[in-house]
């Protein structure tokens, strides 16, 4: 997450889920 700092704001989306796959609460469907 402090790795990038664009990826905080846009966790919420599922564009940045393969930058941040744990972070995205919508991409539960992708990861099990």
């Amino acid at each position: 997450l402090s790795s990038l700092p664009g990826t905080v704001p846009r966790r919420g989306r599922p564009a940045p889920g393969q930058n941040n796959p744990r972070t995205g609460p919508p991409l539960e469907g992708r990861s099990p």
